[in-house]
């Protein structure tokens, strides 16, 4: 399979991989919120409404609240695998969404350099951003790189201290493909005013 897709020769898109990572953190969380509801049940499901004083049994609730919770978890942990990691990029624009939040347009000339790397955690697309584009975000630059834009970095920088020196992570390993053909593939789309290195 190859490791991107074209649109009208005009842009390029990484092909993603079956969510593995996220599946088996969804699988988790679903059996251990089954075992909690269970329980709950268990110990609380004969519960009578009213107490013997004709005032509501708080305890006969507990089943329906921790139904209420454990779904919340479930559905909490299935979004990764229902809005997946996306990195595209065309001559002008480089499109990264590095997790389930935002997806981040960074024009070419906000991008100072990329590279790939290999950690004990994995594999990632490191970007760093010139200086001005690297500022915090404000009303005006909806684009740039906030806290949880940051959340796939923080991951890096604990393997890989020298990511700290960068703005924006996306793990390879979400997409199908070898690492050093993505960032080739990339490679294609940036001008020559970015930095491109890899250390897969």
């Amino acid at each position: 399979m190859g490791t991107s897709k074209m649109v009208a020769g005009e842009r390029i898109e990484w092909r993603r991989a079956f969510p593995r990572r996220a599946v088996r953190m969804l699988t988790g969380c679903t059996v251990a919120a089954a075992l909690v509801a269970a329980l709950g049940w268990a110990m609380f499901g004969t519960e009578p409404a009213t107490l013997n004083t004709g005032a509501a049994n708080p305890l006969a609730v507990v089943p329906q609240w921790t139904l209420a919770l454990v779904a919340a978890v479930v559905a909490a942990a299935a979004v990764p695998v229902l809005r997946r990691p996306l990195v595209a990029a065309s001559h002008v624009t480089l499109h990264v969404r590095p997790g389930v939040f935002r997806t981040l347009a960074l024009p070419w000339t906000t991008v100072a350099a990329i590279t790939g790397v290999d950690t004990p955690a994995g594999e990632f697309l490191l970007v760093r951003l010139t200086p001005h584009a690297a500022d915090r975000p404000g009303p005006q630059d909806p684009d740039r790189p906030g806290f949880w834009d940051r959340t796939v970095l923080r991951a890096a920088t604990r393997a890989y201290p020298p990511a700290a020196g960068y703005d924006l992570a996306v793990r390879l390993g979400d997409f199908t493909g070898t690492p050093a053909a993505k960032v080739t593939a990339l490679a294609a789309y940036a001008p020559e005013s970015v930095e491109i290195t890899s250390r897969l």
